[in-house]
């Protein structure tokens, strides 16, 4: 029988590498999850308080109201912000617009090549049911609870909860081309095929929620008026500015002014402080260096997250527009540009006037987005952001770590390409005029064939996407004089001013793609690039569209050599990013370069890096299932025909690393894992893994220093700060020590391996004056829960001899082994016999 959280993960197809591999080398099991910041414990204080020298504060909302409580004075900047994407991050099932994928004619989804088949209804209410194929065991359905995405003209993800866990459910509705998706999905994974919903995800389409601390999934109830990023997450918890303005009514007149420390105003912070506040969503923050949902707007970003720093754009978790913003020249040769000069938060813009700045509305963010069912509002939304998929999930994932729990991410960002890219039939272009067929990376409204429907026209001889990226041009007028622009003067008069056209060009965010019933890989909509910068070949996409609405022989032939130059640099991207393995990077830029026509080389490789990208999932899944069923030669082999394939694959050596130390063939090991840590500087797996084989062999010093490197690269792991508690404990450090036990129980305070050594340190190596603040700490990590941490404490008071401390601990801990029927009752009654005898 597994641990609960861990055959939970194992069953939900997300089992981390680490929690297998502790099972094969140690024979121990690890408690998976994400720390965090939360309150599902049970209620620790009685009506009358704690018989604890000191107050126990269970975590809990530490001041949201919502945004209703806002509206009773900021009515009208409510309804504006209530029609943008932010506010619609998140929406309950029953306020949202359901697709036509709920309709019958569109409801029934298989995915290639997969033992299952989905099936969509809207009533009673809407579900997803999962239908084994062929059939076998009973299919299950799920109820829709919630959605990311709904309206929002790119993809909506749906998730559904089972008591106090949330999943993701495994189909996504893409709306530019109109129809079902979902990831690669691994054929020895049974059930429904859901994964867990981890707070990361939470973070950046809520305000905030009740997490469970320590847990993988956990929260307690929704609270409508806290979904989807809302007022509060930007000007903080505004309790205490809501009860004033409440108790000052003639404040509201103007009369009185409340006191500045009672809500953000984020015109008043620093820059780096305001773009802290759009880089909580808009950048790496993928790991924790505090509970999740403790940021508040105002604080340094860095000192609640460790933001990574990617390598290749497609490794990113969002898009990360402000480390692109950063990078920009623009940036850093002013003071004052930050996201705001082009997003104006509180609204919409106004399609009609361009000067007025905004979110990208479903135009601008990749295409026409389809119409809700009659009498129903469209409702403009900001799309998921997704990072790297697991490996369960499908994707070129990078590794998790043994000993770091393996974040549930929301990722449903992998697919397989279409027979046209296997080396199918593809349409013949009209002599002299590229191909169009496919979506591409930088353009706006997708074409009917792209979207699946009739596409809205451009204006003649002006791109659709050109007219839309305007509000972003009046903003770049308010540095750059027009006359500045060295290509002025070669572009067309309609293309001369759209600035963000050349230097903020569309990509398509690769990471997030699924796989649609053709087989053909999809990107729900491309993004604007936030590196402002010169980028020749987005010029060249420009005059080649202006171009195409042009009837002489002069845009004739500037069409043919501009095809010829695009299609040129595509290829050569594509052909780099092969050489690099990165498979769905160069299916993208092949892709890019076919719009302008067929070419039987490019077209060939379409074909092998489709092939390539399908066989690398293939094996990896098999490789991924021969490790958790204790195949491991056949695991090891596997691995190594995927390492022929990906031969500069970081997860790949750190599997092997992890198999070879499996059967104890630590010298290979060691090469594969050091390999790993090399080739991926974001993944702390490598180096755990290298500290546990230092463990193993007794050389203590060496694994604290593999831990504390791995400590830097993921700061919120219980398992990393409990391995290098027991490293620095061998070592004599008892202080360090007892620092990395409370960090872990911090971070899960049901972690009772860390409780069992931070108890040992503090009553075996620590005189009691030392021991004491740190029992103290301890026992409010652990929430009063842990009745060993409670007996030391006692210990110690008693030791000290600071008996009424002592005989407080001590009845508050036989009330908890009362309630728990905890073995331990014999102990804490044996020492408060002794407690009293030494007060006699």
């Amino acid at each position: 029988m597994l641990p609960r959280p861990l055959a939970q993960c194992r069953q939900s197809g997300c089992c981390p590498r680490w929690c297998v591999l502790l099972f094969l080398v140690a024979g121990c099991w690890c408690v998976t999850g994400c720390g965090g910041d939360n309150s599902l414990q049970p209620p620790l204080l009685a009506e009358g308080g704690s018989t604890l020298p000191f107050d126990i504060k269970s975590p809990g909302n530490p001041g949201y109201v919502g945004w209703k409580a806002c509206g009773e004075c900021h009515a009208a900047r409510v309804k504006e912000f209530q029609q943008t994407r932010h506010f619609q991050a998140l929406v309950l099932t029953e306020e949202a617009t359901l697709p036509r994928g709920f309709q019958a004619g569109a409801n029934i989804f298989q995915p290639p090549r997969a033992a299952v088949r989905f099936e969509m209804a809207l009533a009673p209410k809407p579900t997803v049911k999962v239908v084994p194929q062929p059939p076998g065991a009973g299919p299950s359905t799920a109820p829709i609870d919630f959605i990311y995405g709904s309206g929002a003209g790119t993809d909506e993800v749906y998730f559904t909860r089972h008591d106090r866990e949330l999943f993701e459910l495994p189909v996504v509705w893409l709306s530019q081309q109109d129809c079902w998706g979902t990831s690669l999905l691994n054929p020895h994974v049974t059930g429904d095929r859901s994964r867990p919903l981890s707070p990361q995800c939470l973070e950046c389409h809520t305000v905030w929620v009740d997490y469970q601390r320590g847990s993988l999934n956990e929260y307690g109830p929704l609270e409508p008026q806290l979904l989807g990023v809302t007022c509060e997450r930007c000007h903080g918890p505004a309790e205490t500015h809501v009860a004033w303005h409440r108790g000052h009514p003639a404040a509201k007149a103007g009369t009185e002014e409340p006191p500045a420390e009672d809500i953000v105003r984020p015109n008043r912070l620093s820059r780096e402080r305001l773009m802290d506040l759009c880089a909580q969503c808009h950048t790496n923050t993928v790991r924790h260096r505090r509970p999740p949902f403790s940021y508040r707007p105002g604080e340094v970003l860095e000192e609640s997250f460790h933001v990574l720093e990617m390598k290749y754009p497609e490794q990113n978790r969002v898009a990360n527009q402000v480390q692109g913003l950063k990078e920009s020249r623009c940036y850093q040769q002013t003071e004052t540009l930050t996201c705001i000069t082009c997003h104006d938060p509180h609204h919409v813009p106004n399609r009609t006037n361009p000067s007025e700045r905004g979110t990208p509305t479903a135009d601008e963010a990749g295409g026409a987005s389809r119409p809700s069912a009659p009498g129903v509002p469209q409702r403009a939304k900001l799309t998921s952001e997704r990072g790297t998929p697991t490996a369960d999930e499908g994707g070129a994932s990078r590794p998790s770590a043994p000993g770091v729990p393996q974040r549930a991410k929301l990722t449903s960002e992998r697919g397989t390409p279409t027979a046209d890219e296997e080396g199918g039939a593809s349409r013949p272009s009209a002599p002299g005029v590229p191909e169009r067929a496919k979506l591409t990376r930088e353009r706006g409204t997708p074409t009917a064939d792209e979207a699946g429907g009739a596409s809205r026209p451009s204006a003649p001889g002006v791109p659709q996407r050109t007219r839309l990226a305007s509000a972003s041009n009046q903003s770049c007028k308010t540095c750059h004089q027009p006359q500045a622009c060295g290509a002025r003067e070669r572009l067309p008069e309609p293309v001369r001013d759209q600035c963000a056209t050349c230097h903020m060009p569309k990509r398509n965010k690769v990471q997030v793609n699924f796989e649609t019933a053709d087989g053909g890989i999809k990107f729900p909509a491309p993004r604007y690039e936030h590196r402002i910068a010169i980028y020749p070949e987005a010029e060249r996409e420009a005059m080649h569209e202006w171009h195409r609405g042009q009837e002489t022989a002069e845009s004739t032939e500037q069409l043919r050599q501009l095809g010829h130059a695009l299609q040129d640099h595509w290829r050569q991207a594509g052909v780099a990013a092969q050489a690099d393995q990165r498979w769905i990077v160069a299916i993208d830029a092949y892709r890019s370069a076919l719009r302008f026509g067929e070419v039987d080389e490019v077209r060939t490789r379409l074909a092998d890096v489709t092939r390539n990208y399908k066989e690398s999932n293939r094996l990896w899944f098999e490789g991924s299932h021969q490790k958790q069923t204790r195949q491991l030669q056949e695991a090891i082999g596997t691995f190594q025909s995927l390492l022929e394939l990906e031969p500069k694959s970081a997860r790949v050596h750190y599997e092997l690393g992890t198999l070879y130390a499996a059967i104890d063939r630590r010298p290979l090991a060691r090469k594969h894992l050091e390999l790993a840590g090399q080739l991926d500087l974001n993944d702390p797996g490598a180096e755990v893994m290298l500290g546990w084989l230092d463990f193993l062999e007794g050389n203590p010093a060496s694994a604290s220093k593999h831990y504390q490197t791995a400590q830097t690269i993921e700061p919120w792991s219980e398992r990393i700060e409990w391995m290098l508690g027991r490293c620095l404990a061998k070592t004599g450090r008892w202080e360090e020590s007892v620092t990395a036990f409370q960090r872990a129980l911090t971070i899960d305070p049901h972690f009772a391996d860390a409780a069992t050594e931070l108890r040992a340190v503090l009553r075996e190596r620590l005189t009691p004056a030392a021991a004491l603040p740190h029992a103290v700490e301890g026992v409010k990590a652990t929430l009063g829960e842990d009745l060993g941490l409670l007996l030391a404490l006692a210990e110690i008071y008693r030791d000290l001899d600071r008996l009424p401390e002592a005989r407080r601990t001590v009845d508050f801990a036989k009330k908890r082994a009362r309630e728990k029927k905890s073995e331990l009752l014999t102990q804490i009654e044996a020492l408060e016999a002794s407690i009293l005898e030494i007060h006699k």
